[in-house]
């Protein structure tokens, strides 16, 4: 928790965060800014926060994709695709940031490596 703000609150700005991100965010102070208006704290906190966070899970993202077979040289195209599939890509962040689940991010990494070898001509 940001202190001295309530778990109601900064569950709120990681939500707004996460928002900016999902809409292909790729500066993180475009979430910050959203985080910092949502909280009502300044923008070099919320920045803090977001670049702490964005760095936790997307080190959890990476190593999940990495454990359902992704090759790092993927990463990217992974989040476009992710990001193109806004309705698995929310319950997927939201369960990763809130429930600690990765299950659904595994899922969609799952989704993406079968896209691509159909895509591909390559049976997975």
């Amino acid at each position: 928790m940001i202190e001295p703000l309530p778990q109601y609150a900064y569950d709120a700005g990681l939500a707004a965060g996460m928002a900016a991100v999902m809409n292909g965010a790729t500066d993180l102070n475009d979430g910050a800014a959203r985080m910092a208006q949502t909280l009502g704290i300044p923008p070099e906190a919320a920045a803090l926060v977001m670049e702490s966070g964005y760095a936790h899970f997307e080190g959890v993202a990476q190593r999940v994709a990495a454990s359902e077979g992704l090759d790092a040289a993927d990463w990217y195209e992974l989040g476009a695709y992710a990001r193109s599939n806004p309705s698995q890509l929310g319950p997927a962040l939201q369960a990763m940031v809130y429930a600690r689940d990765t299950s659904k991010w595994a899922a969609l990494t799952r989704e993406f490596l079968a896209f691509k070898a159909q895509r591909s001509g390559v049976n997975r």
